[in-house]
């Protein structure tokens, strides 16, 4: 089990007025609008990073009002006030100062993410557009099942298990697996994969592939070198041996 540490991060977020407003009821005047705070990017895909928003109603205008409705396309609220039927939607009640404040995390997957924010029965709403960024594991640690292989037993099977200190990694990223011998001071692939040597990250943090060594051109004994990688992450370089009969 991976042990990681869960930092709440409370971002710096831009603070402007809504410009999009419906006509309004009498009961709010056409000048009446709200401030709020909502994302503008810089959030990695992790299920972790703690971003805080909210909302100021003015007084004056929203005395009899003060429901605030959040809703996002993904990720999930920490504050209460989200229902079991609409997970995305969470309903605030304003303070006496007029300002709801909520928090959010991110899902795994990157992507775009929509927030919207409405008061009076969207009245008065907003939208905010955000691309969460890929969260990539920090370390990478290969193992694999033996350290010596020949004609007779050759299939290596190769285990990763990925580490990142904060948070989750990402779904959907790239990890592969590569394989090679030296000849002659160049790095040259070796043996082949049975199972892909592409894949893309779950939820897990354990991925395996399967190697079968036996291939021309193999000297006695030979150093063949493993490896995996996950965008630019490498993980650490493994040596086994490969002997003839």
């Amino acid at each position: 089990m991976t042990n990681f540490k869960q930092p709440i991060i409370l971002w710096t977020l831009l603070t402007f007025t809504v410009a999009c407003k419906k006509e309004a009821p009498e009961q709010y005047p056409v000048d009446g609008l709200y401030s709020h705070t909502l994302p503008t990017g810089g959030v990695a895909a992790d299920s972790s990073t703690v971003v805080e928003m909210s909302v100021t109603l003015k007084e004056e205008d929203f005395a009899n009002d003060r429901i605030v409705h959040f809703t996002t396309t993904s990720g999930r609220w920490l504050s209460p006030g989200a229902s079991a039927a609409a997970p995305l939607e969470l309903v605030v009640a304003a303070d006496e100062a007029g300002t709801a404040v909520v928090r959010w995390i991110p899902g795994r997957t990157p992507g775009p993410v929509s927030f919207t924010t409405w008061v009076s029965s969207a009245q008065y709403s907003s939208q905010s557009n955000i691309i969460t960024t890929e969260a990539y594991p920090d370390t990478l640690a290969l193992h694999t099942n033996a350290a010596v292989f020949d004609s007779t037993d050759h299939i290596m099977t190769l285990s990763v298990h990925l580490y990142r200190s904060t948070g989750y990694h990402s779904t959907g990223l790239p990890l592969s697996f590569r394989a090679w011998h030296r000849v002659d001071g160049e790095d040259v692939p070796v043996g082949n994969f049975t199972t892909a040597p592409l894949l893309l990250t779950n939820r897990s943090n354990d991925y395996e592939a399967t190697l079968d060594l036996f291939s021309p051109g193999l000297s006695d004994p030979d150093t063949i070198y493993v490896q995996t990688l996950c965008g630019t992450k490498q993980s650490n370089v493994v040596q086994v041996v490969f002997l003839q009969p």
